[in-house]
């Protein structure tokens, strides 16, 4: 096993360590300019991260002020202009029975987090951040790390370094245990991730001041992890958000066709609960894996069995976290048989697992809420836009009640879920879109006429579900929607 160990010393920056796991190389860092702009982007509502305590630290610590708020403001318009997906010339990826919600291009706002990473200067920064960047932006971009940089890197150096410097070499160490590189080996075995020789991860730690909710965050864009750590806390505590991250990667770089017939298998099934299963399927095998699994083999056997009797300690979502639970024997005896997610008689298994032991947690609508079709009248865009679509999970696909995406996406995948909110105008097109019936159009056209919000659900030929809400204001349909998602068990018609 080759073990090279990196070293990177400048004035901004901390250590960065390379080692080997047989086709994968790894290496952890954490640089500070780094984590000013990971901050930046997450007061900004950018990532999905600890917003609440890195905005409680520039408050209670960082003199945060008016012009702190400007200059956010700035930051985000200037973020929000680099979205959007490069689509790559040559060979068709392979048609799927439901949606892959992961990336098929180059996501230009990834790359630009992924520059942010690796520059530990501010020179390296604007390297990286050239080819994506446009000359005047690139300036702008500047003047705010130049607004908030002289705060932050006091507070870095005074608090910060020797606590990140001390995760770094934790990390470091426990990846370097043989038994850990061997469940590495089997987790991407069991995605039969498709990899080439010495392929790089980057595992990019982020301080995580403790203010605020408990827990961290982490995600993944490309080959680049980035994990939020909490000082003080043991590495051997939150390494398995790691290993989860690296899940996903394993998943992300399985082959299309692989893919296509994994989801294929859930949406031919004849069992009620296989879109609900599917919907589960990548965040609880990723959380089974890396919380549950890697977090048995270096927790003792008391702080693991304290862990799996604690609601939600997996995951912050019941469903999620009970299936990864759940799955934890049957996928320790897959691994020990060395079989990949793409075995024939896997799919099968899986959902019957966790229709015998989560049924009712598979049952709740709200399972059928994520890896859907979302559809609106175009007075409630803003209030969808704005509000429900930041507490979605998984892959959604929207647009308005009148846009031919949205009903070629529904053409393209028919066991998918659509929820249209909707106005009584909205209903014949619904219905022309054989998303609902002549019987749900009188039903619900009557219930209109007493101007009350409501949630009605549709059981469609193709055992997709149509769920229509409709509110008038837009704070109803909210309100509407979040009764949807509490409700205890799938149903036809009006929601009481």
């Amino acid at each position: 096993m080759r073990i090279c160990f990196i070293l990177f010393v400048a004035l901004f920056a901390y250590s960065s360590t390379a080692y080997s796991v047989e086709n994968l190389d790894f290496k952890v860092r954490s640089y500070p300019l780094g984590n000013l702009v990971y901050q930046l982007d997450c007061m900004a509502k950018i990532k999905n991260c600890s917003r609440e305590a890195y905005v409680k630290l520039w408050k209670q610590q960082l003199n945060w002020n008016d012009s702190d708020d400007l200059n956010l403001k700035k930051w985000s318009l200037l973020r929000k202009k680099y979205r959007g997906e490069i689509k790559l010339n040559g060979k068709e990826a392979s048609p799927m029975a439901l949606p892959w919600s992961g990336p098929r291009g180059i996501q230009i706002g990834h790359k630009f987090s992924i520059a942010t990473t690796h520059a530990d200067s501010r020179e390296q920064l604007k390297r990286f951040l050239e080819v994506i960047v446009a000359p005047e932006d690139m300036q702008r971009i500047d003047e705010v790390i130049d607004h908030f940089s002289p705060r932050f890197s006091s507070w870095w150096n005074k608090n910060v370094k020797n606590k990140v410097q001390k995760n770094i070499t934790e990390t470091q160490n426990l990846l370097e245990k043989p038994k850990i590189q061997k469940r590495i080996k089997e987790f991407a075995n069991f995605y039969d991730a498709s990899l080439p020789k010495k392929y790089l991860i980057y595992i990019n730690l982020f301080y995580r001041p403790e203010l605020g909710t408990r827990g961290t965050k982490a995600t993944v864009y490309e080959n680049h992890a980035l994990v939020e750590f909490i000082p003080g806390k043991p590495a051997k505590e939150s390494i398995g958000v790691v290993i989860h991250e690296l899940c996903h990667f394993f998943h992300m770089v399985s082959t299309d066709k692989k893919k296509a017939a994994f989801v294929s298998r859930f949406a031919k099934s004849n069992n009620q609960y296989a879109i609900a299963a599917h919907n589960l399927s990548n965040e609880a095998l990723a959380t089974a894996f890396g919380n549950g699994i890697f977090a048995k083999l270096i927790l003792n056997q008391k702080r693991y069995s304290e862990k799996l009797k604690k609601k939600n300690s997996f995951y912050n979502n019941e469903a999620i976290d009970k299936a990864a639970k759940s799955l934890i024997p049957f996928l320790e005896k897959w691994l020990s048989e060395k079989k990949t997610m793409y075995h024939p008689t896997f799919v099968n298994k899986f959902v019957k697992l966790l229709e015998s032991r989560i049924p009712n947690l598979l049952k709740r609508p709200e399972q059928l809420l994520s890896e859907t079709i979302y559809t609106y009248n175009p007075k409630y865009s803003k209030i969808f836009e704005e509000k429900i679509s930041r507490t979605l999970r998984g892959g959604t696909y929207s647009g308005s009640i009148e846009d031919q995406y949205v009903k070629k996406k529904y053409e393209n995948f028919p066991k998918l879920t659509v929820v249209a909110f909707a106005t009584l105008s909205d209903l014949n097109k619904l219905k022309e879109n054989k998303l609902i019936f002549d019987k749900d159009l009188q039903s619900m056209s009557s219930f209109f006429k007493k101007k009350k919000p409501f949630v009605y659900s549709v059981l469609r030929k193709d055992l997709g579900y149509t769920f229509v809400i409709s509110g008038g204001s837009s704070s109803n349909i909210e309100l509407e929607f979040k009764r949807l998602r509490l409700a205890k068990s799938r149903f036809v018609g009006f929601l009481n």
